[in-house]
């Protein structure tokens, strides 16, 4: 009983507008743009009125992935071999009114690779990981990721999510022809995969037009 009464105090400090202020004055905030190399890095991120604390690892030199940690409440999140040091996302992805934690594990041009760490009551249940520019919701609370593969090209992704596993359930692929001015002129959407529309009732041509027609998947309107 001692034990968890003990366990309880932890996360309430934590939680509490001393703690949050202890980080603001101890850490500068996280640099926008990815470190060069690994080296050992204390900073947070602020989201309204908290602040998480972030610790990078130190790795010798001619390493080629590092550690990431961020304190959320009374959890440490940690993400190993990770190939670019950037500072985490804080922002309720799923729409449930509580903020998750997105770690970069990975950065292209414009793409990033995140560790999808959701907030679940409180705690912080780790489901996957998802690559993209942002993160978008249906109105029927699917995750919609789009990403960019080139110019003309982009893929949406579309997750259904629950407190314990993010599940695929389509891809669409949406790519644009232009004029010589580099205007747009029409785009066309298909559906690439679709493992999950069967447990949504949908068949090949109407999961097509869903996920085509969702607001995600409209990059070149």
């Amino acid at each position: 009983m001692r034990g968890a009464l003990f366990i309880l105090a932890l996360a309430l400090v934590a939680c509490t507008p001393a703690h949050q202020e202890r980080i603001a004055t101890l850490a500068a905030e996280c640099p926008a743009t990815a470190q060069e190399g690994f080296a050992a890095l204390d900073c947070r991120v602020a989201h309204g009125a908290d602040n998480y604390m972030v610790h990078f690892a130190g790795e010798p030199a001619g390493a080629t992935g590092g550690e990431v940690t961020v304190e959320a409440g009374d959890q440490r999140l940690t993400e190993g071999n990770v190939s670019a040091y950037l500072a985490p996302n804080i922002e309720d992805v799923d729409g449930d009114g509580a903020d998750d934690v997105m770690i970069a594990r990975d950065s292209g041009m414009v793409n990033v690779n995140y560790a999808f760490w959701r907030n679940v009551r409180g705690h912080y249940v780790r489901l996957g990981e998802v690559s993209g520019v942002e993160f978008k919701r249906t109105a029927d609370g699917l995750l919609a990721v789009p990403a960019r593969g080139g110019a003309a090209d982009w893929s949406v992704y579309f997750y259904s999510i629950s407190d314990t596993a993010m599940t695929p359930v389509a891809t669409v692929d949406v790519h644009a022809e232009g004029d010589d001015q580099g205007h747009v002129t029409s785009s066309t959407c298909t559906l690439n995969e679709a493992p999950g529309i069967a447990a949504l009732h949908l068949t090949q041509a109407q999961a097509q037009t869903k996920f085509c027609a969702e607001p995600a998947a409209r990059v070149f309107d």
